[in-house]
């Protein structure tokens, strides 16, 4: 049997920190904000003077907020350490600690943020958008508004258990990677009652009924029965959460869930670049992030067999080092702060919520890693590596736009440029065979889709808003691949002034850059895509 492995390690600091790293780090945001304001030259004006100062105070009562949080994830040094910069304009960490210690209910807290909130509000609305400089303070306080209601929804309802997909990024998948394995969390009160971590495999060799593949699976993967460890195969992380949910409802029964998480094997090598060598002494190993897939997948393979725990037992032992290590030492905590938000910024993690108004908040910031509603233009190239191997770390994509504009439509010409990079020696490299999705506004006419210039034929869907049209391509190591569609888009002259284009990003894909030409107006641009991209201009 193929062995598949999820390469992984996720402590409970960092996945309580999944949730919550956007709350945890407002305080951080206003404090920023604020140093803007006041840095900012308004003739002395009064107002703006009492705004900047208002913001340093909003920053100061953030820190109590959220100390009944921090006190489960070690971090809150963090956040006290962050707003003591300046002691002339930021109360002391004692100060902070007395305060939050006269929070005694989640009732006070949440009643403490919507105080909050509301000030912030105003604060928000005193600073005039005439003012460029201050366009960026002003975008910060908005999403530190959105945070804090995020927290507050939170605070409210957070006890229950919470599922955790690893995703290896290795071996990309529509929705982040292969699942190699499935985590339960559980809160209750705020504190964690327990984190359990099971192999995929284990889950699928309890299914009890026949779950019928997809059309990529059943093709390319060759497999007659649809299982746990490959049912993402949708670019939408919630409709993989409920397709996962069905599965697990087969396999142990049906529970009850409050909300998400998916975490790629980018976003684990990011925390350990962060926080260093980590030693585990049960195994006397050092884990660094440039040893760390080798090491774990020798020490998970060794004398693998269906069913056994190795996985589970260094998988715990690795996180435990990392929570020893992470004890008191505030400066590193603040580094994996700001690391896992950058995951959550880059879609390396992604989140979701059963609290619809949480939800919400969540997918507001683009962390939900969900399958967005065309506005006119669109494209959402999604890729499925169905060769069983780990190639994805050596592929790059380059994606280009050429658009032109007519009376009658919009013409685009897209192109995708795959590099395999495996190398040849000293042994042979792998092959990237890859289903690749491309979804596009439903209206869009697709005239034409070649591979090396080759015309090819194609599968075509429709579904909800999207048209999707799918093909299997191979790139050999040390070789390229170009993939190129051409479609058109009907313009109304007299009733579209603008045109919008969205490309997405796909959860956990790496090594992405996108090209956009502009033939009317000679406009052009390149830029990495770590983000979901959204390009706007009027039409002429």
């Amino acid at each position: 049997m193929r062995r598949y492995f999820y390469i992984g390690v996720l402590s409970y600091t960092t996945i309580v920190m999944v949730f919550f790293a956007a709350f945890v780090s407002t305080g951080f945001l206003l404090y920023y904000s604020s140093r803007k304001l006041q840095a900012f030259d308004f003739a002395k004006s009064a107002p703006f003077n009492k705004s900047a100062q208002f913001t340093y105070n909003t920053s100061r009562i953030l820190a109590p907020l959220v100390k009944p949080l921090l006190i489960i994830t070690n971090t809150n040094t963090v956040i006290e350490r962050g707003l003591d910069i300046e002691k002339n304009t930021i109360n002391t960490i004692e100060s902070a600690v007395i305060l939050a210690e006269q929070i005694k209910s989640k009732k006070n807290v949440v009643k403490q943020i919507e105080k909050t909130s509301y000030q912030l509000s105003q604060l928000h609305e005193s600073i005039p958008s005439s003012i460029t400089q201050l366009t960026s303070t002003k975008e910060e306080i908005k999403k530190a508004l959105l945070l804090l209601d995020g927290l507050r929804i939170f605070y409210q309802n957070s006890d229950g258990e919470y599922l955790v997909f690893f995703l290896n990024d290795r071996e990309l998948r529509p929705g982040g990677g292969f699942i190699g394995s499935i985590g339960w969390l559980s809160l209750n009160n705020l504190e964690i009652d327990s984190l359990n971590v099971e192999d995929a495999y284990e889950i699928d060799g309890k299914l009890q009924t026949h779950h019928e593949p997809p059309y990529p699976v059943r093709t390319y993967l060759e497999l007659p029965n649809w299982y746990l460890r490959d049912s993402n195969f949708s670019p939408d992380f919630v409709e993989n959460v409920r397709v996962a949910e069905t599965f697990l409802e087969d396999s142990i029964g049906k529970r009850s869930y409050k909300g998400s998480i998916g975490l790629t094997t980018h976003a684990v090598l990011g925390i350990l670049d962060t926080i260093g060598p980590v030693y585990v002494p049960d195994y006397k190993l050092t884990i660094t992030k440039d040893n760390f897939y080798e090491t774990t997948q020798r020490m998970v393979e060794r004398n693998f067999f269906p069913g056994s725990r190795q996985k589970r037992n260094f998988l715990s032992s690795l996180t435990t080092a990392i929570r020893l290590k992470l004890e008191d030492q505030e400066l590193l905590q603040k580094k994996l702060l700001v690391s896992i938000i950058r995951s959550l910024d880059t879609k390396h993690i992604i989140v979701s919520s059963k609290q619809k108004a949480l939800h919400k908040t969540l997918a507001t910031l683009g962390w939900t890693g969900e399958v967005a509603k065309p506005v006119f233009d669109y494209i959402y190239p999604v890729d499925a590596n169905v060769g069983a191997n780990k190639v994805n770390t050596y592929i790059k994509r380059k994606f280009q736009s050429n658009i032109t504009f007519t009376k009658t439509h919009v013409a685009h010409t897209f192109s995708i440029r795959y590099k395999n990079d495996s190398p040849i020696a000293p042994n042979p490299g792998e092959t990237y065979k890859n289903y690749l999705q491309i979804y596009l506004a439903k209206n869009a006419d697709v005239s034409s889709v070649s591979v090396n210039g080759n015309p090819v034929e194609v599968q075509r869907n429709n579904l909800n808003q999207h048209k999707i049209v799918g093909l299997y391509l191979e790139v050999e190591p040390q070789k390229e691949s170009i993939i190129s569609l051409t479609y058109k888009l009907p313009l109304s002259p007299n009733k579209q002034k603008k045109y919008q284009l969205i490309v997405q990003k796909q959860i956990g894909s790496t090594n992405n850059e996108y090209e956009l030409k502009v033939k009317n107006n000679s406009y052009s641009l390149t830029t990495p895509l770590e983000k979901d991209f959204l390009f706007s201009f009027d039409i002429m």
